[in-house]
């Protein structure tokens, strides 16, 4: 294999782990142009790394050069075509859905100035005729609906006839259809749930929760003084035991991280633990930051923040929950912002490129593109659509990045203000491999 050598995206474990069963010594190998991890043998490993590879078996070396953890493409040519492989599919129509500008809760954090407005019916069949034209365009392979808020549930009854219309308008056109939710859980009962699932083809649905019992009810304070810990974390035990019932249905308990609720999240992962039996149940740990307004005052510092992530981790794998250690998906639509097939339609029917500006009076009238269209064309440019192809004439270290294909560089808002923060992952990586390497039942030498 003249003129092979490692990728640039492949990383290696610097321990070594054993295996009880066989006696054999392994390090793992993480190829992040692919997302994915090999439990490789000692002794090839390190004929990889020194570049000797006259010794190595030529069928595993071919299976090297397929999966492209070997390559003969220069560092800069990889990059590029990482960076291809992070361009918008252009075939695919995203429209995040804001129905209402309400919401029932008054989270700290949040910078989202609520009311009670919300879609007009002329902006509701302005936004059908939007979403229609997209899924009966020729050009469109499929059309992913995101509802979000606000909270979504409180126009429960607009998004299940939206939902219909569009479902049957994909389906006429041959046009794939997927939807998602993003929801406070609060609104959430086994039968919201069916029809969710059922009726509005909803397959992936994310729920907060603030670390454990009284810790969520002050974090994500109800505006009437409610609690909702036990009624969101007993609606999503019942969904585990019906799972039968949701064969492909994704729920996700994102956690948003501060240290008030920070101390909490261990008890909060013991009490979600019955959970694990649903295989489409999985955690996400989110730190909070500056959400359209300061929340210095109870953000975690990095070092803290590692420091938590990695022992948040351990405890859920210990608890046989599942959660992503290292990405396992490259980031092909970073966010929204990038990509013209991509948009937010906020309640008042204004067209946006970000999730965080619509009722944040920060952003909010002015980073609008203007009013939702009634057409197949493009979202109106903004201006981060180019962000990938800038990073080739870009000097920044997102470019000698390792990670860049399971980052995507992060959020290009915070790039324009000057703030790039790195996940947690790339400055615990030996022990985000030491935790892989336990999930194989494998120890360190």
């Amino acid at each position: 294999m003249n003129g092979f050598h490692l990728s640039r995206y492949a990383i290696i474990s610097s321990h070594t782990y054993h295996d009880k069963k066989n006696g054999q010594q392994y390090r793992l190998l993480y190829l992040s142009k692919a997302a994915r991890v090999f439990i490789l043998p000692l002794n090839t490993v390190d004929k990889l790394a020194s570049g000797n590879l006259e010794d190595i078996d030529s069928i595993v070396l071919n299976s090297f050069e397929n999966t492209g953890i070997m390559t003969i493409q220069s560092a800069e040519q990889e990059l590029t075509d990482v960076l291809e492989s992070l361009q918008p599919n252009l075939s695919r129509r995203v429209f995040v859905l804001m129905p209402t500008a309400a919401c029932n809760m008054d989270c700290q954090y949040c910078g989202q100035q609520h009311s009670g407005f919300g879609w007009s019916q002329e902006i509701e069949e302005t936004v059908l005729k939007r979403v229609t034209a997209a899924a009966a365009d020729t050009h469109t392979s499929a059309v992913e609906i995101r509802w979000y808020g606000g909270e979504p549930l409180l126009a429960f009854d607009r998004m299940m006839r939206v939902s219909k219309i569009l479902i049957s308008s994909c389906r006429e056109h041959g046009t794939s259809y997927h939807a998602t939710i993003s929801t406070n859980g609060s609104l959430l009962t086994p039968e919201v749930i069916d029809d969710l699932y059922f009726s509005a083809g909803i397959k992936h649905i994310t729920v907060t929760i603030d670390g454990y019992g009284e810790s969520h009810n002050t974090s994500r304070h109800m505006k009437n003084d409610a609690p909702t810990y036990e009624q969101i974390v007993g609606c999503l035990k019942t969904t585990a035991k019906r799972s039968a019932s949701y064969p492909d249905l994704l729920i996700t308990a994102r956690i948003n991280i501060t240290k008030r609720d920070a101390p909490h999240i261990t008890s909060l992962l013991d009490d979600l633990a019955p959970l694990s039996s649903f295989s489409g149940f999985n955690i996400q740990f989110s730190p909070v930051y500056d959400w359209g307004h300061s929340n210095s005052n109870i953000m975690l510092t990095i070092e803290e923040l590692r420091h938590c992530t990695d022992k948040w981790l351990q405890d859920s794998v210990n608890r046989h929950l599942r959660t992503e250690i290292l990405p396992t998906s490259i980031r092909h639509d970073t966010c929204i912002a990038v990509g013209q097939n991509k948009e937010l339609i906020g309640p008042l029917g204004s067209i946006y490129y970000c999730t965080e500006h619509p009722l944040v009076p920060r952003y909010d009238p002015a980073c609008s593109l203007g009013p939702v269209l009634s057409d197949s064309s493009p979202r109106p440019s903004g201006p981060f659509d180019s962000l990938h192809a800038n990073l080739l004439t870009h000097q920044s270290r997102c470019r000698v990045c390792k990670f860049l294909p399971g980052c995507g560089g992060g959020c290009p808002i915070r790039w324009k203000e000057g703030i790039q923060k790195c996940p947690t992952f790339i400055t615990s990586l030996e022990e985000r491999f030491d935790l892989l390497a336990k999930t194989a039942s494998l120890s360190i030498a």
